[in-house]
């Protein structure tokens, strides 16, 4: 059934970036609205975060997090929502800032701490003011 020798065609794969599944908390900016959300997964391309606020394909969202201790502020536009779950396709000009995500997700992978890499937190969300 299944066999070494299929070729995958990477043609048809939309993503250009790797993708981590993690758990942070976020706070979605929407508006003049801050509300509370929980990043399920992310990549330099965008993020799919899960949020009891109803959001709408084509919106424009600001999500802050931490990502390595630092505060992270990533703006993106709603492609897809699904109940609870919304896909952000992100802003991608900030070169800093993919770098930081890219080191993430690499250092996830490349973690020798079985733990980290069972638990891909980098930090949980303080309360803004």
């Amino acid at each position: 059934m299944f066999s070494r020798d299929i070729q995958y065609d990477t043609s048809k794969q939309n993503r250009k970036e790797a993708r981590l599944n993690v758990d942070l908390q976020c706070e979605i900016l929407h508006g003049k609205y801050r509300v509370a959300g929980n990043i399920l997964e992310i990549g330099v391309g965008g993020i799919k975060f899960e949020s009891n606020t109803l959001f709408y394909a084509d919106e424009k969202v600001i999500l802050e997090f931490f990502l390595n201790k630092d505060v992270v502020q990533l703006a993106g536009t709603i492609q897809r929502v699904s109940g609870k779950h919304a896909v952000v396709q992100t802003d991608t000009s900030d070169e800093e800032l993919n770098k930081k995500i890219q080191d993430f997700i690499y250092n996830y992978y490349n973690s020798k701490d079985l733990n980290a890499r069972n638990n891909p937190k980098s930090g949980r969300m303080k309360t803004w003011d």
